[in-house]
């Protein structure tokens, strides 16, 4: 049963006339800014939640909910012994805190009734432990063409609420940001950009312990230096579609601050094919490289991934 990500109860309010709105409850997958659908290996990232979308009101969607308990590869059901698991936990066991949390209560709305715009604001307050805020912009600069250009600038702010700082003795005071040009052709999208964490101290680190829409969804590895204090990210994206297949490539860059001792690096090449076999079945193919030194663990080295997914809709 720990294996099972969607086992969930869901109802739309057809009945009562009323659009494009439902409450899902149980375990499911979510794909949002702080809870991205981070499917990297074996096991997608999944909740045990309540969720409540609408689309009822032209041009913004609204969603919130709360996050009761987590599942991931990254999963550990003994935090002490540090073993990997499938099962559910809760969100205390998640970021390892010696009481009881009420886990996370979230809103996020998507707005675009501003030509060529979509406007994101969100917020994730984790009881007894910090709280979230973020908006995101993307502006499409020439909608009608086929070769479209879309700067896009994310800001996040984050700070520690409750007995987090008392009981942990971890300061949060953390704010970032994102930006990019997007560009698409037909099948093809490429993005440039940076991800910037402000500060130069542990206190100002950025907290993802759900692996969101930050930098970018590192398909392979989960090398974190560049969530850090002082920390500089560079990235380029890409991917490209044709027939039943599709390319995906990343090159990412960090530097960590440069203020001693706190310096590091790490860089990141992913390469990822995946091909339709049937309207069910499907394959990929995911090539991975990094190379690190992290002066934070007294830590440097190189890792390679080759992996082959065979996979199947049903």
């Amino acid at each position: 049963f720990s294996l099972l990500n969607n086992a969930f109860i869901s109802y739309d309010f057809k009945r009562f006339g009323i659009k494009d709105t439902k409450i899902t409850i149980g375990r499911q997958s979510l794909d949002l800014n702080f809870v991205a659908n981070y499917n990297i290996r074996q096991k997608n990232q999944a909740f045990e939640a309540i969720v409540f979308e609408t689309k009822a009101i032209d041009k913004l969607a609204i969603t919130m909910g709360h996050l009761e308990k987590f599942s991931s590869w990254t999963s550990r059901y003994n935090v002490h012994e540090g073993s990997t698991s499938n099962h559910f936990i809760s969100i205390e066991n998640v970021e390892e805190v010696p009481y009881s949390t009420n886990g996370f209560k979230f809103i996020e709305t998507e707005f675009s009734g501003i030509p060529n715009t979509v406007l994101t604001v969100y917020d994730y307050f984790g009881h007894d432990l910090y709280n979230t805020i973020g908006s995101k912009i993307d502006y499409t600069i020439n909608p009608n063409s086929e070769l479209k250009f879309i700067p896009r600038f994310h800001y996040i702010k984050q700070w520690d609420v409750g007995r987090f700082k008392k009981r942990t003795g971890t300061v949060v005071k953390a704010n970032a940001f994102q930006t990019g040009l997007k560009m698409t052709f037909k099948g093809f999208s490429v993005e440039p950009g940076i991800f910037k964490v402000m500060g130069h101290d542990p206190q100002n680190n950025l907290q993802v312990p759900f692996f969101g829409r930050y930098i970018i969804n590192e398909p392979l590895f989960e090398i974190d230096l560049g969530f850090t204090g002082g920390s500089l990210s560079y990235f380029l994206e890409s991917s490209y579609g044709w027939g039943k297949n599709s390319l995906y490539f990343l090159c990412l860059h960090t530097e960590q601050s440069t203020d001693l001792p706190r310096d590091g690096y790490s860089r990141e090449f992913n390469l990822i094919y995946s091909r339709d076999i049937t309207e069910s079945a499907y394959f990929k193919i995911k090539l991975g490289n990094v190379e690190y030194h992290n002066h934070d663990t007294i830590e440097d080295g190189f890792l390679n991934e080759y992996r082959l997914f065979l996979g199947y809709r049903f």
